[in-house]
């Protein structure tokens, strides 16, 4: 029998974004799909992200039978005033990435959500939403295989004194909400090294000139999938701080929650509607923080081993149950299902 063929177009060109591998170009490849290029015609469907032109919805649907998105940022609950909302669909129109213009690219992704056969979202609180629109969504977190260490590292092998945060450099914003004054904490940042800024028309600058305005003791480390590793081995705790005041930001999913336990750290949020969900439903809801105590819930914690060893199991043993390969191909399988695909 022939392999299934999809059209896929995700994040990068082969696949090496954290988009395409810990979702469902990881799948396709696990179970030998082959994925074809969007731009192919007569498949049995097609999957986009959105690092599609997704102003060719129609054109590719048509081409290639059912249509699925999988869209992982929570673009419906951006501010309607936010200046990225408003100028994104202008700034796509002129820079190529969509080859038929648009002035509203919200308007336009509201289409394509409610044209598609099948949504994939990556939280319950973004299906919620999505399902007024279209009645087919599927909520599938990442895939964290990559980060999954065989058991979570001892509080021995951690810095007391050091917490880590990681992510792209547009979220560093974030970090202005921990207040840290205890001048023994370090904060070790897993990022990019350059980052690209609206108020810099764009531009490369260098992440740490940004850093070095947040006033706080850090250490920048570039991000590979080693150096990620090894800071959270050494590292007292994983921290995600979200700024209430950024709404898309703090409906975010519970991915980078769930990605931390993989690592095996124990990790304090605030309480996101997300990220307020998974923490009680793994019975850790001690590990959600309001702004105005990080500072003194961090410094609690320090020389804590035992808790912070509890923490980090019961976290990494929750992740494994939701996160892995194993949990997850079984959905990604459901979600071609409702489109009347069976390998």
């Amino acid at each position: 029998m022939d392999k299934l063929t999809i059209a896929y177009w995700g994040m990068s060109d082969d696949y090496s974004a954290a988009g395409d591998r810990r979702r469902f170009a990881g799948y396709a490849l696990r179970n030998e799909i082959v994925l074809a290029s969007p731009k192919s015609v007569g498949q049995t469907a097609a999957v986009v992200t959105l690092g599609f032109d997704i102003s060719q919805w129609k054109k590719i649907k048509n081409q290639n039978g059912a249509l699925i998105l999988d869209i992982v940022d929570s673009y419906l609950d951006e501010n309607f005033f936010s200046p990225k909302r408003i100028l994104r669909g202008v700034y796509k129109s002129a820079n190529g990435q969509l080859a038929s213009k648009h002035l509203s690219y919200s308007n336009l992704l509201k289409d394509v959500i409610a044209g598609s056969d099948a949504v994939v979202c990556a939280s319950m609180e973004q299906r919620e939403k999505i399902q007024r629109l279209n009645p087919n969504v599927h909520a599938i977190v990442d895939c964290f295989d990559e980060v999954f260490d065989d058991e979570p590292r001892k509080g021995t092998d951690r810095n007391n004194a050091s917490v880590m945060w990681e992510g792209f450099p547009d979220n560093l914003k974030h970090l202005s909400i921990l207040s840290i004054s205890n001048p023994n904490l370090k904060l070790e940042i897993v990022s990019l090294l350059k980052m690209r800024r609206i108020v810099n028309f764009n531009r490369e600058t260098e992440t740490d000139k940004y850093l070095k305005h947040l006033k706080i003791n850090y250490e920048l480390i570039p991000w590979t999938l080693k150096n990620l590793k090894d800071t959270a081995r050494r590292s007292m705790a994983g921290v995600i701080p979200i700024d209430v005041r950024l709404p898309m930001a703090w409906n975010k999913s519970e991915n980078k929650l769930l990605g931390m336990w993989s690592l095996g750290l124990p990790v304090f949020t605030s309480p996101t509607p997300s990220y307020s969900r998974v923490m009680n439903e793994a019975n850790l809801s001690e590990c959600l923080v309001e702004n105005i105590d990080w500072n003194q819930r961090l410094s609690d914690l320090v020389n804590q081993s035992s808790t912070q060893n509890e923490i980090a199991r019961i976290g990494y043993n929750f992740a494994k149950s939701r996160s892995s390969s194993s949990a997850l191909d079984k959905q990604w399988e459901n979600v071609l299902h409702s489109v009347g695909i069976y390998k």
